[in-house]
């Protein structure tokens, strides 16, 4: 007998609205500016400058794996990028440089030597190749259109400074202690404040007025040198005459042995931040690279060779050069004299930074985010309007309570509709003598049964029951096939369970192509069981092997408590059961599957997917005439693993896509031997010579790699990045082709092959098959029925980055490996869909009752691996439709909700709540006089809650291309994680601006704000 398990439509009724966020662009205004960027002292050429947002998060923007979100532009030979970048509070820009490679015609980065004595075996002015030494930062607070950065080593001090710390000119300690003056505030992200502060802080430590805005002097090039347009022509002379000294510091920490960062800047930066901003002024201290002393002697020295040594005749240039040496060493000279000790420097006040008027807005949008925030302590009772809340709560609890008193009716339904397919094959078989079944339990819902030409009635005539062959291939132009791998079992009627007001209707029908005529043939849309069968059918087939089954109602109607009326309108404490009815269309799709370890056990059925689109009101049979209270629903889910997934039970529950499978013989930490082979060979393919490499994964999808010879092909495309679209580059076509095991051998031949890519630069398959295994594919083998092993492959460290792990070679004969069970197999959710609207009208016809819209989108490959996204909306007049649906308009109250724990180094989440028209205190109209504050209010919450795994599996560094690539650090199949909220960043954003964060302080949670006050959250 067969036996179906439904989704249980009661618990789609009778759904509790929640509140929800998703991880949306800014809040800022779409439109571009034009930005140039300069690297350096304009002494970089053939170099790239990235630009990468500061979201709403006040954190540069990235995917769920932390690899950063930018786009990159090839510098000219004076170091100068153009670009076009979205108008933002704040944007990051990163210079770094990249690797020669001529095959691929990509230039190498090279930068001019600044220093008179020459930068190793480059003399004074000369060119040399650089790359990664020249990955510096540069953060900028509210970038205007046709504004000019630079990017120094100085600017990326700033920018480490402004991301970790915030300087408070008062503090308000949690504790109940006294305020604090002057106070550098860990934070973990930027705000207009930290951005600013770190600037002016890192140019006061070098005694310059803008590090980035100021164009340094490129001292190759002193005659000719004009102030700039942004600062002076001395502090332009002293920028370039530091950034010297500075590059001859950086060949310095990069030449010995014991550098842990890329360059100095890098270093300096965790210093500056370890120091609170500070420095060491003179002399020498442990975990201090620097001294500003010395550099600024340095500085001097340098600008004394090159003007003594004639690279500065023009008198006007000279003068100032004179008097820049003369500045430097005086102040030299005052940092000698505080040997070993750190510098005392503050920023300028914020005042002074972002101006009064600006400075007033900040603080005026903390005063309202403090009063936004205490208005949400309470937000479950103030989110919706007064009297509305309570309404809704009283309608979700009638459906509840309905629910719970129609369950066992509904299940009783379900049961006869199961047991109505068995009835009828039962009829089949018995050429039409059918059994009454009188008497057995779970039959009392039959009273009689008539079988005739195929077409079996019940109750009188109420559900009838035939067969047709399914139009499974509608495109084909053929409605009515003859046969098909696929037969309709043809249900429609009333099942009734209960009785007396009490009594559960359930009515089905199909859909018809005209409401005129209701006869088999002019069905559209069957109701009923759907069987597919191995073979094409012209009728059901009793004995035959069922490879799949699909309930489908495409009309269906359930009712109860006709002509019961609520008590009123009023809300009630306990809600009793009224006239209800939910309409629609309902389809959930059964596949079946065998045993991959036992090909005689029986097939089971995984649900592949459900959908429902319905109707709840509460009026039976009208077309929303006299309904007062409507909910419009809609589900869709779907595995796209249930074809492959064994369940433990014939018909799996709907609750069933994350039950894992138990399997005795494959427990957790099963070692299968053999799990993958390798080998390399070579093969002609349409006329060349192919390498290739074979995975064979003889328990799941085995691959061959084909690397096509290099050749030289016209770069139309500008495939490098480089603006030539007419050079010759370098390229070979790799494919990538499905291998099928010959029956009876252990010969692999392809069976298939996916279209061709090109790859830049010459065939490297150990370079190629590292990449795959970089991101997992080669390590992680799953295996149906089993769960997911883990492959412990040799890697070493790497060739071009040692603090990145690589494959070690590849054995050229081959070699097989073992793989350990690590992950048992589930279903999985690859993704669920539930859309409620729900409408309450209160029958006054002169006023719109608001709407309350619930959205919300789930993918869960496991228990800890989802993305979740939802939106509740109420109050809008229109509806946007996009990933999520969500209301829109002036009176609109909205929450969203994401939260991504699919990263391997970091779980995201955002919340964002939107409310209309909220008093947020008092303010002074233009008369002078107090008024409400009234403002559309929007509030982000957005967080990042990094691993605790040391390190971490990987990271993301620029490679010898410029180019972001995954790092891995460790490999192997789960890391430990002891990470929690408490240590997670979380920035505060009201109205498009970051203005603090919520952390745990003297163990309570609290809002700390960039003035350095808080407000407890509880």
């Amino acid at each position: 007998m067969n036996k179906f398990g439904l989704a249980p439509l009661a618990a789609v009724i009778s759904v509790a609205l929640v509140g929800c966020s998703d991880n949306s662009g800014s809040s800022s205004s779409s439109s571009n500016i034009s930005v140039s960027v300069s690297i350096n002292q304009q002494d970089v050429s053939a170099g790239l400058v990235r630009s990468q947002l500061i979201g709403e998060s006040g954190l540069p923007s990235t995917n769920y794996e932390l690899e950063p979100n930018v786009a990159t532009v090839l510098t000219g030979d004076d170091g100068l990028a153009d670009m076009s970048i979205p108008r933002q509070d704040a944007y990051l820009f990163e210079s770094t440089g990249r690797q020669a490679d001529s095959g691929r015609g990509v230039e190498q980065t090279q930068r001019r030597c600044q220093w008179f004595a020459g930068c190793g075996d480059s003399a004074f002015g000369s060119s040399y190749a650089t790359s990664a030494d020249l990955q510096w930062r540069s953060v900028v607070y509210s970038p205007g259109n046709n504004d000019r950065f630079v990017v120094t080593p100085f600017t990326e001090l700033a920018a480490e400074l402004a991301l970790q710390k915030i300087y408070l000119e008062t503090f308000q300690p949690s504790d109940g202690q006294a305020a604090q003056s002057g106070v550098w505030d860990d934070s973990g992200y930027y705000s207009s404040y930290s951005i600013l502060q770190s600037l002016s802080q890192v140019g006061q430590l070098f005694g310059l007025e803008n590090i980035q805005s100021c164009l340094p002097a490129d001292l190759t090039r002193l005659n000719s040198h004009t102030a700039p347009s942004s600062c002076s022509a001395q502090q332009s002379l002293r920028y370039g005459a530091l950034l010297a000294a500075w590059q001859q510091a950086n060949l310095d920490y990069l030449a010995a042995a014991d550098a842990a960062e890329i360059n100095l800047a890098r270093q300096v930066g965790k210093e500056l931040v370890t120091n609170d901003g500070q420095l060491l002024q003179a002399g020498t201290l442990a975990n201090h690279s620097v001294n500003l002393q010395s550099l600024l002697v340095a500085a001097a020295d340098n600008l004394e060779q090159l003007s003594n040594a004639g690279h500065v005749t023009n008198a006007d240039v000279k003068a100032q050069v004179s008097a820049v040496i003369t500045t430097l060493r005086s102040d030299a000279d005052l940092l000698a004299a505080n040997p070993d000790q750190l510098t005392t420097i503050s920023p300028a006040s914020v005042e002074t930074l972002l101006g009064k008027d600006d400075n007033n807005d900040v603080l005026l949008g903390i005063k309202r985010s403090k009063a936004f925030i205490t208005l949400l302590k309470d937000y479950q009772n103030t989110f919706f309007e007064e009297g509305y809340k309570a309404r809704l709560e009283n309608y979700v609890e009638r459906l509840n309570v309905t629910g719970k008193v129609q369950q066992p009716h509904f299940n009783q339904i379900i049961d006869a509709f199961v047991k109505t397919k068995q009835l009828y094959l039962e009829c089949l078989m018995a050429d039409g003598n059918c059994p009454d079944h009188q008497g057995e339990a779970g039959w009392q819902w039959l009273t009689d049964v008539s079988f005739s030409q195929q077409v079996m009635t019940l109750n009188g005539g109420a559900i009838r029951v035939s067969q047709r062959v399914a139009d499974i291939n509608p495109a084909d132009g053929n409605d009515d096939p003859a046969s098909s791998q696929a037969i309709d079992l043809l249900i429609k009627g009333t099942y009734i369970a209960g009785s007396g007001d009490d009594q559960l209707k359930f009515e089905l029908n199909h859909r018809y192509r005209t409401d005129d005529d209701s006869s088999d043939d002019n069905i559209s849309s069957a109701a009923g069981v759907r069987i597919y069968y191995p073979q094409s059918v012209s009728q059901i087939q009793t004995n035959a092997d069922e490879l799949a089954y699909e309930i489908r109602w495409p009309d269906f109607r359930l009712s109860a408590y006709e002509g019961v009326a609520e008590a009123d309108d009023a809300v009630s404490a306990e809600p009793l059961p009224s006239e209800i009815e939910a309409e629609g269309d309902f389809r959930q799709f059964y596949l079946g599957v065998k045993d991959p370890d036992n090909d005689a056990a029986e097939r089971r059925y995984n649900i592949e997917s459900v959908s429902l689109t319905g109707r709840i009101s509460d009026v039976i049979g009208d077309d929303d005439d006299a309904d007062k209270k409507i909910s419009e629903v809609m589900v869709a889910a779907r595995s796209d693993n249930a074809d492959s997934f064994y369940p433990e039970q014939k018909f799996a529950s709907f609750n069933g896509f994350l039950s894992q499978r138990s399997n005795p013989q494959y427990p957790l930490g099963h070692v299968q031997d053999g799990l993958l082979q390798y080998h390399f060979g070579e093969e002609p393919v349409a006329g060349r010579q192919v390498q290739f490499i074979d995975l064979i994964i003889p328990l799941g999808e085995s691959q061959r790699y084909r690397f096509y010879p290099e050749r030289l092909v016209e770069d139309r495309s500008d495939l490098d990045n480089d603006g030539d679209f007419d050079e010759q580059i370098l390229s070979h076509d790799f494919e990538r082709c499905e291998l099928e095991q010959v029956a009876g051998s252990t010969v692999w031949t392809v069976a298939r092959c996916g279209g061709k890519e090109r790859l830049l630069g010459e065939r490297d398959i150990q370079k190629s098959i590292n990449q795959l295994w970089e991101i997992g594919y080669l390590s992680r083998i799953t295996v149906d029925n089993r769960g997911t092993y883990f492959i412990d492959w040799d890697d070493v460290a790497g060739s071009e980055f040692s603090q990145c792990r690589e494959l070690n070679t590849l054995n050229p004969a081959g070699a097989s490996l073992s793989g350990t069970l690590y992950e048992p197999a589930v279903l999985g959710l690859n993704s669920l869909r539930f859309k409620a609207e729900v409408a309450l009208n209160d029958g006054d016809l002169a006023t719109k009752d608001p709407d309350t819209l619930l959205d919300v989108s789930l993918v869960m490959n496991s228990a800890d691996n989802y993305q979740l996204n939802a939106a509740l909306s109420h109050d809008y007049s229109s509806i946007s439709n996009s990933t999520l649906s969500y209301g829109a308009g002036a009176d609109l109250d909205r929450i969203l909700l994401s939260y991504d724990t699919r990263g391997s180094v970091a779980t995201s989440g955002n919340l964002t709540v939107y409310k209309d028209g909220v008093v947020l205190g008092m303010k002074e109209n233009s008369d002078g006089v107090e008024e409400d504050d009234v403002v559309d209010s929007e509030l982000i919450v957005a967080m990042r809650q990094i691993s605790s795994a040391e390190p971490l599996p990987y990271t993301f560094i620029s490679n010898n291309e410029g180019k972001y690539q995954r790092c891995v650090l460790r490999d192997e199949a789960v890391s430990d994680d002891d990470s929690s909220l408490a240590g997670a960043i979380i920035p505060i954003n009201f109205r498009g601006a970051v203005y603090g964060q919520i952390r745990q302080e003297n163990g309570v949670w609290v809002a700390r704000f960039i003035n350095g006050e808080f407000m407890p959250l509880l």
